[in-house]
């Protein structure tokens, strides 16, 4: 049996985010983001997995303690003042930035060169004006919930449109944007590093507050004109290799979210049906060629379940899958996977059992026992009850199959048996695409695992 190797207990890390101070060759704003173009985030873990392929068995240990950000976002001067601002970012020809964008996406020395980058995704308005609380402490009303808000990160704060009368300004001087390190997080505010009267900043009252990391950025910027005097880019930047700073949304334990089954949580996929629902089944294979034709040598007892989930969903519901995909490190540690491959229709538990007899032929049963883990019991509200497979059994004399579980099944009324698999997550990386401010996109690859256990070293 394959082993999950992991630590006793996750490390206990830091509830605060300490970004390195800003020289003064870093950028100190940046050009709004451009929801033109949906944003994107990807969240990423590390795990190295090693198989076996005569059983078709893996071993998966852990090699990074937290996420790292990639994000990616559109930006739109919308007026000459706005393409200025941008293209000489991009340039280096303004005396703000003695260090050009696109000369750090060349230069080797990474931690020397990264820049705040916004989380367009989670940019949220701000509810009403900034309010000084003395010291060098000012408090920004604004919704954080379900957003990437950390104390010690970095907000970004730019006015919600180009005209004239909404800008930020420093000393009558016209800002695109203000970077700003966060004190406190609330779910109705954020507290951030500036003494407002002293520093002469004014703030419009039509703002937005979005999350930013350090990064680089990823490959060639390019820019275009789309008429005259406007000028808009797609920039795409990923975390710099350093000490990290995101946090776990969770760091193991999502039974606050999710039921257990033996001792890992149980998911069923909101899946958009706008798209199709694949379900495929998996076993590994070598082909080699012999003379005139060729010899296929499978691996592994039996196939194995890859569900393809296409999601559409809201941002709180988001907000619990990156909980579980970062319980879960990414690939490393398992789960159970309830999906929407019915078996069976309505039937009837009069009391508690753990034998179901008078099912109906599906002309697979022989597969069932090898390829089935466990089913789920779906009521009409939504729940659902879990259970272990011990057998499935054709009758002859009747013609029906018979089901027995290791689990009892509580009596009531279940309008469909789904089958249900122990499974992780394929990829290490959970992409995002925001669709609007509160509507998110995705697609990931959930896979059937054969049984293993953990080691705790």
């Amino acid at each position: 049996m394959p082993v999950r190797i992991a630590p006793i207990a996750d490390v206990t890390l830091s509830t605060a985010i300490v970004p390195r101070s800003l020289p003064n060759n870093r950028p100190p704003a940046m050009v709004r983001p451009d929801w033109s173009s949906p944003p994107k985030v990807a969240r990423s873990w590390r795990t190295e997995r090693r198989g076996s392929l005569i059983l078709d068995q893996e071993q998966r240990v852990s090699r990074q303690a937290r996420p790292r950000l990639a994000a990616t976002s559109m930006h739109h001067g919308t007026n000459d003042e706005e393409t200025g601002w941008l293209w000489n970012m991009l340039s280096g020809s303004s005396p703000q930035l003695i260090i050009p964008l696109l000369q750090r996406a060349e230069l080797t020395s990474v931690l020397d060169y990264s820049w705040p980058f916004v989380i367009a995704a989670d940019e949220s308005s701000g509810t009403a004006a900034p309010n000084y609380l003395g010291g060098n402490v000012t408090r920004f009303p604004v919704e954080t919930t379900f957003r990437r808000f950390a104390a010690g990160a970095r907000v970004w704060i730019y006015p919600t449109s180009g005209a004239t009368a909404n800008t930020i300004t420093l000393s009558n001087r016209r800002l695109p944007g203000i970077i700003l390190v966060i004190v406190d997080v609330q779910p109705t505010y954020l507290d951030v590093t500036l003494d407002l009267p002293a520093s002469g900043i004014t703030f419009p009252r039509a703002i937005l507050l979005a999350p930013a990391f350090d990064a680089l950025p990823l490959g060639e910027i390019e820019g275009e004109y789309p008429t005259c005097g406007k000028f808009q880019t797609q920039i795409e930047a990923t975390e710099y290799a350093g000490a990290n700073q995101q946090l776990p949304l969770n760091s193991g334990d999502v039974s606050a979210i999710y039921d257990y089954f033996l001792g890992d949580p149980v998911w069923m996929p909101d899946h958009n049906w706008a798209q199709k629902l694949k379900i495929n089944l998996q076993r590994r294979n070598e082909i080699s060629e012999m003379g005139e034709g060729d010899v296929v040598v499978l691996y592994g007892l039996n196939p194995r379940f890859m569900l393809e989930v296409s999601c559409l969903t809201t941002r709180p519901r988001w907000w619990d899958v990156m909980e579980l995909f970062d319980s879960r490190r990414g690939d490393l540690r398992a789960m159970w996977v309830v999906t929407s491959l019915s078996i069976f229709d309505t039937i009837e538990v009069a009391a508690p059992t753990d034998f179901f007899s008078g099912l109906p032929q599906r002309g697979y049963e022989s597969h069932l026992n090898a390829m089935v883990d466990a089913v789920a019991f779906l009521r009409a509200n939504g729940t659902f009850e879990i259970a272990q497979v011990d057998s499935f059994v054709y009758d002859d004399p009747s013609g029906t199959l018979i089901l027995e579980t290791v689990q009892i099944i509580p009596a009531g009324t279940y309008i469909k048996v789904l089958v249900a698999y122990r499974g992780r997550f394929e990829e290490n990386t959970l992409e995002e695409e925001w669709v609007t401010c509160d509507l998110v996109k995705s697609e990931f690859n959930l896979r059937q695992l054969n049984p293993e256990s953990t080691l705790s070293i």
